[in-house]
Order: C-alpha cells, then sequence, then structure tokens
C-alpha cells in the first residue's frame, strides 16, 4: 500500500464553526519524509521528501497549495542507452529521480525531473538535449523507475515532424501520471485528516 510520512514544523491556526466549514490557515514546512509509492503492484520505489518543501492553507485545508519535492535515486545507469555519442558508452551514473507534486490535496499534480550529481555541466546538457519536454522527461523516469535505465530514444531523435510519438509510451506515462495523482489525492486527503 502506498503511504505519505511527513515531518516538518509550521504555525497553523484552525477555525471551526459548528454549522459551519472548518478551515486552516499557515504553512507547513516539511523536513523530512518519505513517500512509499505503488503502481499498479509493479513499481514499488520509497520516495525520500527533500526538506523545504510546503503545504499552504489559505482556507479549506483540500484546497491547500502543495510545493513539494521527493527523490529516488537509482545507481548504476548507463548513458549509452541515450545515443549520445561513443563518449559515454561506457558510463555509469547515478541519477535522481525527482517527483515534484503541486497543485492542491484534492488535484495534484505531478512532474518528473533527474538530476546527475556525478556528471560534469557539458554532459548533462547533452543529457538534456535528447530529453524533449515534460512529456519525454516523464517517460525517462517512468523507465528508470521500472527498469533502471533509460529508454532510448533512438527512433524518437529520428523522427520526422510528422511522425506521431509512440503511442503506447504516451498512454503508459498518462496512466502513471493519472495513477500517482489519484493515490497522492487519497494520501494527502488522509494526512490532513490525520494532523
Amino acid at each position: 500500500d502506498d503511504y505519505i510520512i511527513l515531518n516538518g514544523e509550521g504555525t497553523i491556526r484552525a477555525t471551526f464553526y459548528i454549522k459551519g466549514a472548518f478551515n486552516m490557515f499557515g504553512t507547513y514546512t516539511v523536513d523530512h519524509g518519505t513517500y512509499g509509492v505503488t503502481i499498479q503492484n509493479i513499481i514499488k520505489k520509497n520516495f525520500t521528501f527533500n526538506r523545504g518543501g510546503t503545504i499552504v492553507f489559505g482556507g479549506d485545508p483540500y484546497n491547500a497549495a502543495l510545493n513539494l519535492q521527493a527523490v529516488y535515486t537509482v545507481n548504476g545507469v548507463s548513458l549509452s542507452d541515450l545515443n549520445i555519442g561513443n563518449s559515454f558508452s561506457n558510463n555509469s551514473i547515478r541519477v535522481n529521480c525527482l517527483m515534484h507534486i503541486g497543485g492542491q490535496p484534492n488535484a495534484p499534480q505531478v512532474d518528473f525531473d533527474i538530476e546527475m550529481p556525478t556528471v560534469n555541466a557539458d554532459e548533462q546538457q547533452m543529457v538534456r538535449s535528447v530529453i524533449n519536454g515534460q512529456q519525454e522527461m516523464n517517460q525517462q523516469v517512468v523507465y528508470l523507475l521500472g527498469i533502471g535505465r533509460f529508454y532510448n530514444q533512438g527512433a524518437n531523435n529520428n523522427a520526422t515532424g510528422s511522425e506521431r510519438p509512440d503511442q503506447t509510451s504516451l498512454a503508459m506515462q498518462s496512466f502513471l501520471l493519472g495513477t500517482l495523482s489519484t493515490q497522492i489525492n487519497s494520501l494527502l486527503n488522509q494526512f490532513i485528516k490525520n494532523d
């Protein structure tokens, strides 16, 4: 099962009226935490929340503004799968898969990014040059989480403007993000109720 554990602090003011709404005001700042995510019993990973994320309450707690980031590290990732030159063929690197959670508890928005702390700036630029946009970044993170390697984009890089993206890949990304959003929605609602 999925779970979210957040540890942090903040001054929160709550108001409650017997026949009225329950409201919360203030900013909860994350110190540390864990997001244990299971996607269709296939991908099971424990992300670690980064310090400094916030949940900003401005009334209805289910409409709070989320600004959270969690990370999962994949080791031994080969850059050769990205087809960006022979100089990378034997390089294995550490990749931090970043999950950005924005939106609100009742409608979270999930985006992915990567960090490559063992790769120099020029190499990072080369890697990012072959990952075209958020959709492709999401796809890469799905593969990193699922099988521990980059998706081979050789076909995509050679595609002409008239060709469409792989529909299976797009469907998988949509499914993953939809599943994560639904799970985060449920977990954050439980978190607010419990705390």
